[in-house]
């Protein structure tokens, strides 16, 4: 009966946006400098955040913020353990992107971004960076960041 009034009080409780539980975050703690570290995912795509609800420090998990309407990566942890997604943005800068990715890479579709500047410096996975608003300089983006995977540049759809 404890656990049922402890489950009903929860689902009662009427989270703000300044609240991590607002976005379903619930594995976290909050930092002396203010960062929020997270053990889980961060899913916070689809929800047309026009920048990001917290300065995140480390993720142990996925960072989703794809499709919002993101023009700055300001907020972003500093590393993600998985996968980080930010396409479907209106980015202008990688600065802000996670300098490490444990995993996966993926930002397309960012049509305003317009420079490469504060690409992360190791991917333990895939890159996708395509359907940008800058040439991708494949040199550029192997010389500053260390590549698990495959450094994926073009519209798979094309070939």
């Amino acid at each position: 009966m404890k656990l049922i009034k402890e489950y009903k009080n929860l689902l009662e409780t009427k989270w703000t946006e300044k609240d991590p539980e607002y976005y379903d975050i619930t594995n976290y703690t909050w930092n002396e400098d203010g960062t929020l570290d997270v053990n889980g995912w961060v899913m916070l795509q689809h929800r047309r955040l026009t920048k990001l609800p917290f300065k995140f420090g480390r993720v142990n998990g996925n960072f989703f913020i794809f499709s919002n309407l993101l023009t700055s990566l300001e907020g972003c942890p500093r590393e993600v353990t998985e996968s980080f997604n930010c396409g479907f943005n209106q980015i202008t800068s990688l600065e802000g992107a996670p300098r490490i990715v444990g995993n996966n890479f993926r930002c397309y579709y960012n049509l305003n971004l317009t420079k490469l500047k504060g690409f992360p410096r190791k991917v333990g996975g895939d890159v996708h960076i395509y359907n940008c608003g800058v040439d991708i300089d494949t040199d550029y983006i192997r010389a500053r960041c260390d590549i698990g995977g495959e450094l994926i540049t073009m519209d798979l759809a094309e070939n």
